[in-house]
């Protein structure tokens, strides 16, 4: 396993919220800003594969954008 991708998305109420489907189950977790979620993904990544496994992780922000056009 060379890297993890976690699909982030923004929350409606702010904050974000990310996931990364593994063979093993989901590691997912949220947090109210992008400082805290980068914490928190190493954490959730730390208690899923163990202390002292080297793993890059790449955070995919995923956001819509709306247009609204008359032509």
């Amino acid at each position: 396993m060379d890297e993890l991708v976690f699909t982030v998305t923004p929350e409606d109420d702010g904050g974000f919220s990310a996931s990364c489907l593994m063979p093993d189950g989901l590691i997912a977790t949220q947090a109210d800003n992008w400082t805290d979620l980068e914490a928190m993904v190493r954490d959730a990544v730390i208690c899923h594969l163990g202390i002292g496994t080297p793993v890059r992780v790449r955070l995919h922000l995923e956001k819509d954008s709306i247009l609204t056009l008359a032509a």
